[in-house]
């Protein structure tokens, strides 16, 4: 979670929402909390609202999580309007006002919810309560995979089609353009073959007509490749991209950029792990926009951390006078990558910078139901 907000709608689960959210603070100081409460009982850091539909038309499409702590059916009819699909929505959470239960109720695997939901149930001492198949059954989910390691998914409703197979007991098959590590979960049966193969040719069991893999994922840059009769594409997210600009230059004119800069190189939008900028940038509308855009985290660094970034840069007088740092969008896009190569050095236009590095992508079989205990289960 980056953005998340605690809604609560009585005087007791007031209370809930103000020890709870200092609590979360504690444990995860890089998300922002913010408590909101129905205006008669609203009181220390909770903000008052009198519409809770009013005040999800706000929060939810800028937020990455939403937790609701009253009834189950306020957080249903509440988001009900402004459910987009599991790709875009944020995680929403439902907790009683005694603290017992904490239930995930949207955006399960890809937004997050249910393992958000096993924190704040920690955090809590509550009860977190997980419905999702795949976690009830232990079994691989790949959506899961996929948020675990950065990959993006560019089919989402094909994931019910290797999920349900899984949870049938079929094997379902996995080709990777790079190696995976760990031992692999039961229901793949991995293949190795050549990153450019548009087809099943030179699969064995394809070849023979196997009814066992109708289905399964390729993990790649290669998104024609088609190497079983239902392919699931998941793409690295390997690119991070510095971006530096005049204040109040308009989102689309950033998109238009940024496409552009990528597709000249390439380059699919969709390997966007994150934008990365200089703290005063932190509240520039244009940026943020386009992070949410691509459901990537915007994220600043201040000028001492920019300027302690090691590597070659094209520097400008201009700049390091105006900001502080001779250089924000290749800085930022090295120090975001934590060392990545910087694969398209600074570009320029229009009151607009930006700036890409790439960072090897490493790739485990884990998933979420390994981090489980006996405990959660049982409680679940």
């Amino acid at each position: 979670m980056r953005r998340t907000a605690i809604l609560s709608f009585t005087e007791k689960g007031t209370g809930l929402n103000l020890w709870l959210g200092e609590k979360l603070r504690e444990a995860f100081p890089e998300t922002e909390i913010e408590s909101y409460a129905v205006s008669r009982f609203a009181q220390g850091t909770c903000r008052p609202f009198t519409s809770v539909s009013d005040l999800m038309r706000e929060l939810f499409p800028g937020m990455d999580g939403i937790l609701f702590i009253g009834a189950m059916g306020i957080a249903v009819r509440s988001i009900a309007p402004f459910i987009e699909g599991k790709d875009r929505d944020p995680a929403v959470l439902v907790m009683d006002e005694l603290g017992k239960y904490c239930v995930s109720v949207l955006s399960g695997h890809l937004g997050g919810a249910n393992e958000w939901c096993r924190e704040v149930a920690v955090c809590a001492g509550a009860r977190p309560v997980i419905t999702t198949a795949t976690d009830c059954e232990r079994r691989f989910a790949v959506d899961v995979f996929a948020a675990e390691n950065f990959l993006k998914v560019t089919e989402i409703g094909k994931i019910k089609e290797i999920s349900g197979r899984i949870l049938e007991g079929k094997m379902v098959g996995a080709v990777a353009e790079e190696e995976i590590s760990g031992p692999v979960p039961d229901g793949l049966r991995v293949y190795s073959i050549p990153a450019s193969l548009p087809d099943a040719a030179g699969i064995p069991d394809m070849e023979a007509g196997n009814p066992d893999i109708e289905a399964g994922i390729y993990i790649g840059y290669n998104k024609t490749a088609q190497p079983f009769p239902i392919t699931l594409h998941l793409i690295p997210r390997d690119l991070f991209v510095g971006m530096g600009c005049k204040k109040g230059i308009p989102f689309h004119e950033l998109e238009a950029f940024l496409n552009r800069t990528l597709e000249q190189r390439g380059m699919d939008i969709e390997r966007v792990r994150g934008i990365y900028s200089i703290d005063r940038k932190k509240e520039e509308e244009g940026l943020i926009r386009l992070a949410y855009k691509l459901r990537v985290p915007f994220v600043t660094f201040s000028e001492e951390a920019l300027r302690k970034v090691k590597g070659e840069f094209q520097g400008s007088a201009f700049v390091e006078h105006t900001v502080g740092v001779d250089n924000v969008c290749e800085r930022s896009a090295v120090l975001g990558s934590e060392g990545g190569e910087l694969v398209v050095p600074k570009q320029a236009e229009n009151g607009m910078t930006l700036a890409v590095a790439q960072k090897k992508y490493r790739i485990r079989w884990t998933w979420q139901a390994e981090k489980r205990s006996d405990k959660d289960s049982a409680e679940e």
